[in-house]
């Protein structure tokens, strides 16, 4: 049975954090958690007084042992999401979406400011209530960057873009989705983080996210409020800082280029660093093992089921993709060695780059071979440090954000 005495304790620090930042009273007198504990799983749906979870069983604390694990910190990341709903998407809502009809889709370019704002304070707000170190967010923060930059995607549609397509494209994955979308949900959460960075070096510490989402509680936040209005965040962020914020997101909205997260993340003295995945789990967040020695790129990714290894996903101008490799083929040998979902980590990690592969698949049940030249796996794996040289500006910032003394 988990440890119930240290949920209560924790859900009650998030929901204490909430409930302070956007401002006493809570604008419920009641919510209710209603988790769904399986051996796997993990997912949330928000609603005004409550949220239903799903989660792992050893997601959650157990008695007797200490420490915030990592099934645990994403199972209060999922609740901190959640909670924070109930002002932001609840309450707050886009105006397309107040006389929307629930039974058809309806479509807006806001997306990215409700569920990406709300994807960076959930772990923030683990911070800042001290239910998790510094350096456990900045691994939170690098396997989000690690998720972006691994995303071709994200140089083919916009974010404004992916807000709008959710119901024909985010809802409808296949295996070119990675190719041809980005996740308003990370990049989102990414281009809030920026946001909040740009506004604080910028204004000296006056202004900052928190307080254009405070504004946004006191303006939209009232059960006959008309929704928020397209242009009216960008319009609000502008007049509480005195910035002007056109350039800022015009290219995060509406380019495909990348917020520049490692160069705001600089004046707050932590330093990003780029390195390449070291296996097919390899998520960042975290130094690698073997820098020096980058082990050969494919460019597919597999599955393994009853004993078959499947490819699931071949990234664009990939190596695969170049050899003519395509989804849903059967992969049955590399190099004249049969392949199994018990050696395919290790045959991996013998491959050269630069030397040609010969691979044998099954497609249509039909016997395919293919050469595929290897390349060094793409420096795409994201993790940030602490700079040991910062100045005292630098620290005096980070610690605002972060929530330490």
């Amino acid at each position: 049975n988990p440890d119930r005495e240290r949920l209560q304790a924790d859900l009650a620090r998030i929901c204490t954090w909430h409930i302070d930042f956007f401002g006493r009273p809570a604008p419920m007198a009641r919510y209710v958690f209603l988790a769904r504990v399986s051996i796997e799983g993990y997912g949330g749906i928000e609603h005004r007084n409550s949220a239903v979870l799903a989660c792992r069983r050893d997601d959650l604390p157990q008695p007797g042992v200490a420490g915030n694990e990592a099934g645990y910190r994403r199972f209060l990341g999922l609740v901190s999401h959640e909670y924070f709903h109930a002002w932001h998407v609840k309450r707050i809502r886009p105006a397309e979406f107040v006389a929307a009809d629930l039974g058809a889709e309806a479509y807006t370019h806001q997306l990215w400011i409700f569920e990406g704002i709300t994807s960076y304070y959930d772990d923030l707000a683990l911070r800042r209530c001290e239910l998790i170190t510094v350096e456990q967010y900045l691994e939170i923060l690098g396997k989000a960057l690690t998720r972006l930059y691994r995303t071709a995607g994200r140089r083919r549609q916009t974010l404004e873009e992916a807000s709008f397509d959710t119901w024909i494209k985010f809802y409808r994955p296949d295996e070119n989705t990675a190719n041809a979308t980005v996740s308003y949900y990370v990049k989102g959460s990414l281009v809030a983080l920026a946001l909040d960075l740009e506004l604080r070096s910028r204004t000296a510490g006056t202004c900052s996210l928190d307080a254009v989402m405070r504004t946004l509680w006191q303006e939209y936040g009232a059960d006959d409020s008309s929704g928020l209005p397209e242009g009216r965040f960008e319009e609000l962020a502008e007049n509480l800082s005195g910035l002007d914020l056109e350039a800022f997101f015009g290219q995060a909205l509406r380019t495909t280029i990348d917020p520049p997260v490692g160069i705001l993340l600089a004046q707050f003295g932590i330093r990003l660093h780029m390195r390449s995945s070291e296996s097919d789990v390899d998520a960042g967040g975290i130094r690698g093992r073997r820098e020096e020695r980058p082990r050969a790129w494919l460019g597919f990714q597999v599955k393994t089921a009853d004993g078959r290894v499947r490819i699931s996903h071949v990234a664009a101008d990939s190596p695969g993709q170049r050899a003519g490799i395509s989804a849903g083929d059967e992969l049955l040998a590399l190099a004249g060695r049969r392949i199994a979902a018990d050696n395919w980590e290790t045959m991996l990690d013998r491959l050269v780059p630069g030397v040609d592969l010969v691979c044998h698949l099954f497609r249509n049940q039909q016997l395919v071979q293919v050469v595929c030249q290897p390349v060094p796996a793409p420096r795409d794996t994201c993790y940030l440090t602490l700079d040991a040289e910062a100045d005292a500006a630098a620290v005096a910032r980070r610690n605002a954000w972060l929530g330490l003394p």
